[in-house]
């Protein structure tokens, strides 16, 4: 398998294993040590407002040690999101995320979600700050 697939891979599984399925412990087998307990504080943090997450990805594509993946979010408002309690609706939103790799194993991400879809889709009202 070339350096692109396994790279494509890593990503793919990362997504599919720890993210949908919740397994934590693969965690180490997918990031750096630097990265992991960044990583786990995220995936932890009893403030979730979208414990429930799941990430459909819908384009994954690579280049040298980078991987980009379009996904869609999927989840329901169980918790307080940029000041808003939970209202229980479902969200359904693209985002992307970056990922940076070196011997198969993620060594920064960047993540970029669709915020202001999200919050008028748990109907929060976005108003100018004039």
């Amino acid at each position: 398998m070339s350096t692109l697939e396994t790279n494509k891979t890593v990503v793919r599984r990362y997504i599919q294993e720890v993210i949908n399925q919740r397994q934590l412990d693969l965690i180490d087998t997918f990031f750096v040590p630097a990265m992991r307990e960044k990583v786990r504080g995220f995936l932890t943090k009893g403030e979730n407002p979208f414990p429930d997450g799941h990430e459909e990805i819908l384009d994954i594509i690579a280049e040298g040690n980078t991987v980009m993946v379009r996904w869609l979010f999927k989840a329901t408002h169980q918790g307080t999101f940029m000041g808003v309690p939970a209202t229980g609706k479902p969200v359904e939103v693209e985002g992307y995320g970056i990922y940076y790799l070196e011997n198969a194993q993620i060594t920064w991400d960047t993540i970029c979600f669709d915020w202001l879809e999200a919050l008028e889709q748990i109907g929060a009202r976005v108003t100018s700050a004039d």
